[in-house]
């Protein structure tokens, strides 16, 4: 991944989805590891709708300090780079694809509209 332009809505990476998940994770997170899989999948489902961003804390510490990032793994959701929803706390696998799919449906619902 090219390195983030700080100052850009989308971090000056080229997203051509209307939705990008932000998804803030290290390395050595267990829960982190579980996470990108599942986006990962999520993505694919989604292809053209939805653009996951694998964000490596460790590497960008001043982004995850952007937006606030207290706790592995965080989710932020941006809706033509504007942040709409955030999810930093789940409890199972099951959890946060029920979260993942309320927070996406609503977007998903008008993208499907929107292409008819």
């Amino acid at each position: 991944m090219k390195a983030p332009d700080f100052d850009q809505p989308t971090l000056g990476l080229e997203v051509t989805a209307p939705l990008t998940v932000l998804n803030f994770g290290a390395h050595w997170c267990g829960l982190c590891r579980m996470v990108d899989p599942l986006l990962n999948r999520l993505a694919t489902e989604w292809a053209g709708a939805v653009e996951v961003i694998h964000v490596n804390v460790e590497d960008h510490f001043r982004l995850a300090h952007r937006y606030g990032v207290k706790s592995l793994p965080t989710l932020v959701l941006l809706h033509n780079g504007q942040e709409v929803q955030r999810l930093s706390h789940f409890s199972s696998r099951e959890d946060l694809l029920f979260q993942c799919h309320q927070w996406l449906d609503p977007y998903l619902s008008l993208w499907q509209q929107y292409l008819s």
